[in-house]
């Protein structure tokens, strides 16, 4: 079904969810049952909770994409039902990499309607697509805008071990306690308290006491609750694998048969060297390009793990992530 010019009138003060061609429904649902407990499918709609929905898909002929100032890659859209809850104004200044600071100037969404907003943003993150907002603002956010991706396994792996599977892989990574830190950089947003608090020298005294804090637990044969095995990249910022047993894993992996023997989280991380670039919607084209190469660097470490103890793949938003696509 098309939306025509007369419908336009219609849903132009509501949220839209507007997708490339190639993205089928079942696409949609299988984040929408990821993200909503209550989520349910049928012919048409999409059924996130009681309170929220989406209509669709419906097709967007080009002089309906031009009225709604949609990119021209949208080839359909879905009606977005939910309850209209705004709060508080955004605070002047505060990183909005998502984009809804920027859709919503007067008062941010929040409750029922902030929970569908950041479903429509991830949806349109994971599947290539844009969400226009019944305030006629549109966000486009990039694919590749959250590069981290997690495995979940009920296997722990003791560093050495982890070390011989991902070195193959990227040979720098070494464990934290072990690897030499290079001096923190001075970002104009520094990304930590300890970086204001102390000074280059007291920083470094506090990496050598936390080492020689693990080099004892090491050598007391003591298992730690958790580690991680992290590289210096240079100019392309961190890359770590962070290993912990996970006491509130997410509800999918919750309702695995085998997440009730404990679950082990292996979080490929990357870290740009100036993080503050994360939390924008438009970063330097520097620093996307870094971020593609690295998003390719995260993935092949995710997959060499799961090919040998996990079992699922989620993304930063909370959607699985099929190996196969690694």
């Amino acid at each position: 079904m098309a939306l025509s010019s007369l419908e336009l009138e219609h849903v132009g003060g509501r949220h839209l969810l507007a997708l490339p061609a190639e993205v089928q429904p079942d696409d949609l649902a299988l984040l929408a049952f990821a993200r909503w407990r209550g989520a349910q499918g049928a012919k048409g709609t999409l059924t996130l909770s009681r309170y929220s929905s989406l209509a669709g898909p419906l097709a967007l002929p080009p002089s309906a994409r031009q009225i709604l100032a949609l990119p021209d890659w949208v080839e359909q859209v879905w009606l977005v039902n939910t309850l209209t809850e705004r709060g508080e104004p955004p605070f002047p200044g505060a990183p909005d990499p998502t984009g809804l600071a920027r859709a919503f100037p007067e008062a941010l969404p929040h409750r029922e309607e902030g929970r569908v907003a950041a479903f429509l943003v991830a949806a349109a993150r994971r599947l290539g697509g844009a969400v226009r907002f019944a305030t006629g603002a549109v966000v486009c956010p990039m694919p590749d805008g959250q590069p981290d991706l997690t495995v979940y396994s009920p296997i722990w792996l003791v560093p050495e071990q982890l070390a011989a599977l991902i070195q193959p892989v990227r040979p720098e990574l070494e464990l934290a306690a072990q690897r030499q830190r290079r001096p923190i950089r001075q970002m104009p947003l520094p990304s930590s308290p300890v970086e204001t608090l102390l000074s280059a020298e007291e920083r470094a005294k506090l990496h050598a006491l936390l080492k020689q804090r693990d080099q004892e637990l090491e050598a007391k044969g003591v298992i730690q609750e958790a580690y991680a095995l992290e590289a210096d990249m240079g100019h392309d910022g961190y890359l770590a694998v962070q290993v912990a047993v996970e006491a509130e894993p997410p509800r999918l992996i919750r309702d695995l048969p085998w997440a009730g023997r404990g679950v082990v989280v292996y979080a490929v991380r990357w870290l740009p060297v100036n993080p503050s670039h994360l939390t924008m919607e438009f970063p330097p084209a520097s620093h996307l390009a870094t971020r593609r190469a690295m998003a390719s660097q995260v993935a092949a470490l995710a997959k060499v793990i799961q090919a040998k103890i996990g079992t699922e793949v989620l993304d930063q938003d909370g959607f699985p992530v099929d190996p196969a696509d690694l």
